[in-house]
């Protein structure tokens, strides 16, 4: 009984922890300027090729002995840990005294609608009032596209075709973190 309460208690830990991984890494994203699939998808090889011995461990805790399925829950904890610790490790140990300055210009604006959803009852949901997210397309002298989301206000004084510049620092990893945006 009380092996099972721990275990129960572990899995739930372990499943908000491997959420709570997952939505860091998409919010750290937002600030970084790789592509979007390059930390996770390194993360997923890591942990494809550490579910060779890797899986064992979750056999314990999944109370399952297929192999298969024990693999997939490790690949699926791990790869959201691993992105979360890459983005946060990049962004936490950026060098900021070798911090410097990036010309981007805008290349486009544009807004999107989104509509919360609320509970309302037992079984029942409401959609809230629709509210506007204001976005901009930033192109950087080196090719790269990088969409950035901003307030109303900088939004409205923002055009196309503006130069931007963005205050960069070189993360752990050598993937350029913004640390600032202002208008040139």
């Amino acid at each position: 009984m009380k092996k099972k309460v721990i275990r129960t208690i572990l899995c739930g830990f372990l499943g908000a922890l491997a959420i709570f991984c997952y939505a860091g890494s998409a919010v750290m994203q937002d600030y970084t300027l790789a592509q979007w699939w390059v930390l996770p998808g390194v993360a997923f090889l890591i942990s494809a090729v550490s579910a060779c011995w890797g899986w064992q461990m979750w056999r314990w805790l999944s109370e399952i002995n297929n192999v298969v399925v024990n693999v997939i829950i490790h690949i699926v904890f791990f790869t959201g840990f691993l992105s979360a610790m890459f983005y946060g490790s990049n962004m936490l140990w950026a060098d900021s005294a070798a911090a410097y300055d990036a010309d981007a210009v805008v290349v486009e604006k544009y807004t999107k609608m989104r509509q919360p959803v609320q509970r309302s009852g037992r079984r029942t949901y409401t959609h809230g009032r629709p509210y506007r997210v204001y976005f901009i397309t930033l192109r950087l002298s080196d090719g790269r596209v990088k969409d950035r989301e901003l307030s109303r206000k900088k939004y409205s004084r923002v055009h196309a075709g503006d130069t931007l510049t963005l205050r960069l620092e070189k993360g752990l990893w050598g993937i350029p973190v913004v640390a600032d945006t202002h208008k040139k």
